[in-house]
């Protein structure tokens, strides 16, 4: 069964389309009146239950959330939780069958004026598809359409451009607190950024200079605390604290009674440190970890070990490295040859000056 406008008889009337099987004649009925009285009359005929036409995404949020939470990870869950309110501020909280594709391309266009991602919008998207698909199967509340997403090769990411290590000190330097832990800890130990900002007291073994990680998909594994500052300020970060408690703690209000709730990101703060620093490359918390796998190419950490610190189940993601750090270098050595070419030029200069003197005659 489908809704079309009406090809014949003008605004305000609806084609109603009922398929009896493959092969066999379809029923066409006609209906006057406006979309959503259409949509409710088809599901009427469908045996759709009338109370359900008028479902806004406000009212079935608990329950999908509630039931998306049972069926994917904790992290996933939350995301969701997060995103879902904000989308459906942009596309307009009306009833579920009335979205179409032209809400979805308004929102494109509107994340993309945010300077968000067309990943990160398909993500965001993909959560509103899960409700979509949430309300039509399990409570049988029609639905408008679901959004198309951008292709892989709409949302291929661009080529990586790590920091150097001097970029990365300079970067440091000019953060302070807990956000220069957080930045040393994608930098120094490449951990991602839920990794980083949902450290317990418990994951820190100050004796033995380790970090104990959840990672994706719920895998622990083991990581060196590097370096002699990044320890002591993780030393100061534990004291007093209990094992199950965070070792960041964002600094926004929270309700009375409710518990410590970790940053969410430190994109911002990155952001103004690398303008301070005067370092024009994209930065953000993924980076350093880039940039930190980059320099332990550079620093000679062979590609097993450094896999088994980044967390990468296959060893091509740790492999992409070396052709960054080669890149670094090739870079670096650019520059070194356009001081020699500017040297060689001004000697070249000053020879000829030399050899155009005319000597004077006695």
């Amino acid at each position: 069964m489908a809704l079309y406008p009406h090809p014949t008889k003008g605004p305000g009337w609806w084609l109603i389309r009922i398929s009896h099987g493959r092969g066999k004649p379809q029923d066409n009925v006609a209906f006057q009146g406006t979309e959503a009285e259409a949509i409710a009359y088809e599901s009427e005929l469908r045996g759709v239950p009338v109370e359900n036409q008028q479902q806004y995404p406000r009212d079935v949020i608990g329950r999908f959330l509630d039931w998306y939470y049972l069926e994917n990870s904790p992290a996933t869950a939350s995301a969701a939780e997060s995103s879902l309110p904000r989308i459906i501020n942009r596309l307009g909280n009306k009833p579920l069958g009335l979205y179409r594709q032209s809400d979805y391309t308004r929102y494109k266009q509107q994340r993309a004026a945010d300077g968000v991602t067309r990943k990160t919008v398909n993500i965001e998207l993909g959560y509103w598809r899960a409700l979509l698909n949430y309300a039509r199967n399990e409570l049988q509340i029609p639905v408008g359409d679901l959004p198309r997403l951008y292709t892989k090769k709409q949302t291929r990411p661009p080529d990586i451009q790590p920091l150097t290590p001097d970029e990365t000190a300079r970067l440091l330097a000019e953060l302070h607190g807990e956000k220069k832990t957080i930045a040393m800890l994608y930098a120094y130990c490449g951990l991602r950024r839920d990794e980083a900002l949902n450290l317990t007291r418990g994951m820190i073994d100050l004796d033995r200079r380790l970090i104990f990680v959840r990672g994706k998909g719920d895998k622990g594994r083991i990581v060196p605390i590097i370096g002699q500052d990044l320890l002591d300020r993780l030393t100061a970060d534990c004291d007093n604290k209990k094992n199950n408690q965070l070792l960041f703690v964002s600094n926004k209000k929270r309700k009375p009674g409710e518990p410590e709730k970790p940053y969410t990101n430190i994109k911002k703060g990155l952001k103004a440190a690398a303008k301070r620093a005067g370092i024009s490359k994209p930065v953000h918390n993924h980076m350093l970890r880039h940039s930190g796998a980059t320099a332990a190419i550079q620093a000679g950490v062979n590609l097993r070990s450094l896999q088994m610190i980044l967390g990468h189940s296959d060893s091509r993601m740790t492999e992409r490295y070396t052709h960054l750090a080669a890149e670094l270098l090739t870079a670096e050595g650019d520059k070194l040859a356009a001081l020699h070419q500017a040297s060689a030029a001004s000697a070249a200069q000053t020879s000829k000056k030399r050899n155009n003197v005319i000597p004077l005659k006695r």
